[in-house]
């Protein structure tokens, strides 16, 4: 993402890349009530069956109460920019 940045490809402050420590969903869904976001782009790891209902899915519940879209791309799968 540090890459793509420094690239030129993207308007200055249009993409911002913000790192935060905590829970995870409480974190993301906080900073979106507190800053103006129009979208959150995060990876999943697409877990299923038992992985899944041990682990839970973060992305499931970030996208589920974030209040702006989220765009969900699989872990390791083909991506096009």
């Amino acid at each position: 993402l540090k890459k793509f940045l420094k690239s030129g490809n993207s308007a200055e402050n249009d993409i911002n890349l913000v790192v935060l420590e905590g829970e995870v969903v409480a974190e993301i869904i906080n900073y979106t009530k507190n800053k103006e976001v129009d979208l959150i782009v995060m990876s999943s790891h697409g877990y299923k069956g038992l992985a899944y209902s041990m682990k839970g899915s973060i992305t499931e519940k970030v996208t589920r109460y974030a209040n702006c879209p989220v765009l969900c791309l699989k872990n390791n799968g083909q991506h096009f920019i």
